[in-house]
């Protein structure tokens, strides 16, 4: 469905194409950004009828910036993938709820942030074309994560501790997510 609707977009907006390769390329990334917009939207909806919005914008966009910048787990679709994250995110917003976890989370944070730097970057099989940028890229998966811990901390200041913990949930969630991606790989 996807796949349709962004042939239909690129079609539409890029009647003219000259090189056929071009246009697959296009239709893949308008394909991709559909899916990252209707997810993001799907997880923010969970977030609202957990009633946990800014908690979900928090997890969402410090594991959206750990996938980005240092790789991590990679779902064989895009609906397996969704129903990772929100698994994750459910997880993550109820476990946040829990006294004794709460607790815990910040030396789990930290423990995550930990793992993070010590595996930097996790390249996807189908990204190894980057191989030759491995240092350029985890010197940015280096800097996002120390961006992030300093993010926390400036959580943890803040009068909702709700929003602190959301922090800390993301970046175990970061680390079992490139974890994993490294086992796998």
């Amino acid at each position: 469905m996807l796949m349709k609707a962004a042939q239909w977009l690129v079609d539409s907006l890029f009647s003219d194409f000259s090189n056929a390769d071009q246009r697959i390329t296009c239709i893949y990334g308008c394909e991709l950004w559909l899916y990252t917009i209707l997810s993001t939207l799907g997880l923010l909806i969970l977030g609202v009828f957990l009633q946990s919005f800014w908690e979900a914008v928090i997890i969402i966009f410090i594991f959206y910036t750990c996938q980005s910048t240092g790789g991590g787990f990679h779902a064989s679709s895009h609906m397996r993938c969704f129903l990772t994250m929100a698994i994750g995110l459910l997880t993550g917003l109820l476990l946040m709820k829990v006294p004794v976890f709460q607790c815990a989370l910040p030396y789990l944070s930290l423990l995550s942030l930990v793992t993070l730097l010590l595996f930097p970057l996790c390249l996807h099989p189908h990204k190894q074309y980057l191989k030759g940028n491995e240092k350029a890229l985890r010197k940015q998966s280096y800097f996002a994560t120390l961006c992030i811990a300093v993010c926390i901390v400036g959580l943890s200041l803040l009068e909702n501790l709700n929003l602190f913990f959301a922090g800390c949930i993301a970046t175990c969630l970061a680390a079992i997510s490139r974890f994993s991606a490294r086992n796998k790989v």
